[in-house]
């Protein structure tokens, strides 16, 4: 210890330093004691986090298996990956489907050479084009979006091809500028290459090259369709489908289709099916990460008959009950599933004799592969409702079964959009003349979005909608009003609503063009000034204003409880009584009142990651076990500290004693030896 100092016993005889460390040896027992029990802790608290991991990746398998999505993933098959490669998500049409590719889609191409018969070459990229407008149109006919055409000026400052080709890309309009040599590398012949950057009859377009030098007239490959077949070789009529990318996934519900090559002559098979294999992959990687979490317990508690030692947690309390819980969830029926597939047994998963998980992969690929969607109840949470306007969205670990009664949920008041209607209805014979409207969420980002002149309702509805997902904005035909007529003519107004719904929803509008006079300019009827749900006068609110309607939350019942509405999501309230409908939710698609009733049930994967979850808690059994460890341990460092001060205080005053006693010593020697160096003396005499 610091401040320790050597002591000879030279006087005394006696090994003073030995002493000293004797009788400090017997005092450091208690503090030995506590550093011991440290030592335990430490091997306790690293088992203990050695088991938070493995329960942690327990966890994460078994909410691999909580939710239904984890059931639905699909796999997808084509017969011939040269021609069409495919893929499928979780709602993807389980199905064998025909499909003859005919032609794949194309970009429109047109080449730019010098004007002239026959046209002198441009022999460098450089080489003076003149100036003037290049004017480029999309599309032909009168129904033609004029929205997409765009003009591109050259002047001395970019009047060669390489300038040309410059500006073209930095308009960034929809069409691909290049520069390609026709010539010899000893004889160039540059011309400017343009390429639609889409593909499809709707990527077509022309140019005008004004007053350059340039002639647009060359189409080198004219935009078009895909062109397919879906059908199959047995002799039925086959449907024909044109679609503008060789990207198709609108065809087959939830599938994407890839068109890599055309082969007219070839009929393909694109099969899908559930995948099956995945399922099974999930569920095996639950049974072996809880099967070594299990092991690691049990370890615990094996005591070595012949050192008579167990494992660093033998015996702890918290530990026991956590495998008790563990084996508990493994081993009970979940409620409301068939009752043939209600248990981990049915599907062929028992427990051996040592209390690990074992796997009969006959019964279990069986049972995957004949009955998926009651698999699906046995592990993953999940809803039935006696009506199709309520859907499950959510759960928590506190929402517990709700038994073969099932809950129910009274809805009072639907869900509404956020809507506005315009004052005055769209002409028959379409737009006057070209129109922007900026439409967006009310205080968010707007999308102004172009018209053309004679622009029908139905066009302008479709144009406003090709918008939605990043303007969050939809149009309909509807009557003055706002309400949608069964009789197709009586709706001749535009009505904007929120993509949203929800009292948290609004929009916003206005247009570039008037519609004052009556709209005599035959307007979409908005008006140049702001309109929104809630204030749709508008530019003509003093005469003939629009009508809005607020958007709504739903409201209803779950199980007699209120509950939350946000939008069209009816959520039961966080519950102090423990009521089992706590944290669960519902989605509500009616447009009116109604009741029903929903059948909720917990399966093992969901109640296992509840479990799990509770037990990692900063309230839960792992988490509180490693706490109590750190808090003993912080204590025992503060005793062992305590402990130091008191030896160190201990030994000073052992080693000062002795010196002490030495130091007499010494003195009574050196008078022993004065009197007996008198006497002597007085002998002698």
């Amino acid at each position: 210890m610091a401040g320790t100092m050597s002591i000879s016993g030279v006087i005394s005889g006696l090994q003073t330093d030995d002493i000293i460390t004797k009788i400090m040896d017997f005092a450091k027992r208690p503090q030995n004691q506590l550093k011991n029990q440290k030592t335990t802790d430490q091997l306790k608290l690293a088992t203990w986090q050695d088991l938070n991991t493995k329960v942690l990746t327990v966890q994460m398998k078994a909410s691999a298996l909580a939710t239904q999505n984890s059931f639905t993933s699909n796999t997808v098959k084509s017969s011939d990956e040269g021609v069409l490669t495919a893929t499928a998500g979780p709602d993807a049409a389980v199905g064998t489907y025909y499909i003859r590719v005919v032609n794949r889609a194309q970009a429109h191409q047109i080449a730019g050479e010098a004007k002239g018969d026959p046209p002198t070459p441009f022999t460098s990229t450089t080489a003076d084009i003149g100036t003037g407008t290049l004017s480029f149109t999309f599309g032909s006919g009168p129904d033609r979006d004029t929205s997409k055409d765009f003009t591109v000026s050259i002047d001395g400052n970019n009047n060669t091809l390489i300038g040309a080709r410059d500006a073209i890309n930095k308009a960034n309009k929809g069409v691909q500028a290049t520069i390609v040599n026709t010539g010899t590398s000893s004889s160039p012949s540059y011309q400017l290459l343009l390429t639609s950057t889409t593909t499809g009859e709707a990527s077509q377009f022309s140019v005008d090259g004004g007053a350059t030098s340039l002639d647009f007239s060359t189409v080198t490959q004219t935009g078009r369709d895909a062109n397919i077949e879906l059908g199959d070789s047995s002799g039925a009529s086959a449907i024909a489908v044109h679609k503008a990318s060789n990207t198709i996934t609108d065809l087959i519900p939830g599938v994407t289709l890839n068109l890599v090559d055309a082969a007219p002559g070839k009929m393909l098979t694109v099969n899908v099916s559930r995948d099956t294999a995945a399922t099974k992959t999930a569920i095996q990687d639950f049974v072996s990460a809880f099967n070594e979490l299990n092991k690691a317990i049990s370890d615990q508690f094996v005591v070595d008959p012949t050192t008579g030692q167990g494992g660093p947690l033998l015996g702890d309390w918290d530990l026991q009950n956590l495998q008790q819980s563990l084996m508990s969830t493994l081993t009970q029926t979940v409620p409301g599933v068939d009752k043939d597939f209600s248990s981990l047994a049915a599907v062929g998963i028992t427990l051996n004799m040592s209390g690990s998980l074992q796997i009969e992969d006959s019964t279990l690929t069986n049972a995957i592969n004949t009955a998926p969607d009651k698999v699906t109840s046995l592990f993953a949470a999940g809803m039935q409702s006696d009506s199709s306007y309520v859907s499950y969205v959510t759960s928590n670990a506190d929402t517990q079964s709700s038994g073969p009664t099932g809950w129910s949920v009274d809805v009072t008041q639907a869900a509404r959009r956020a809507q506005v209607t315009a004052a005055y209805e769209v002409p028959v014979g379409g737009l006057g003349n070209s129109e922007t409207l900026t439409v967006g969420r009310k205080n968010g980002n707007t999308t102004a979005i172009s018209l053309s002149q004679e622009m029908t309702l139905s066009q302008i509805v479709d144009r406003i909608n090709s918008y939605s997902a990043t303007s969050g904005v939809a149009a309909v035909a509807t009557k003055a009003d706002g309400t949608v007529s069964n009789v197709p003519s009586e709706n001749t107004f535009l009505t904007l609503r929120s993509v949203m719904y929800g009292s948290a929803t609004d929009i916003t509008a206005f247009s570039s063009r008037s519609n004052a006079d009556d709209n005599s300019a035959a307007t979409t009827g908005i008006g140049t000034k702001e309109v929104s749900a809630a204030s749709p006068g508008g530019e003509s609110e003093a005469t003939r204003p629009g009508v809005g309607l607020l958007g709504l939350d739903v409201v209803g019942t779950i199980n007699g409880d209120s509950a939350t509405g946000y939008g069209q999501v009816l959520t039961a309230k966080p519950s102090t009584n423990g009521m089992p409908q706590t944290g669960f939710s519902v989605m509500v698609t009616s447009d009116g009142p109604m009741s029903t009733r929903v059948y909720y049930t917990k399966g093992i994967g969901t109640l296992m990651r509840d479990m799990l979850s509770a037990a990692c808690s900063s309230s839960g059994i792992v988490s509180k076990a490693q706490d109590s460890l750190n808090s003993e341990m912080a204590d025992l460092d503060k005793s062992i500290a305590d402990w130091d001060t008191r030896l160190q205080d201990q030994q000073d005053r052992l080693s000062a004693q002795f010196s002490a006693m030495e130091s007499q010593l010494a003195q009574l020697q050196d008078q022993g030896n004065y009197l007996a160096s008198q006497i002597s003396a007085m002998n002698k005499k």
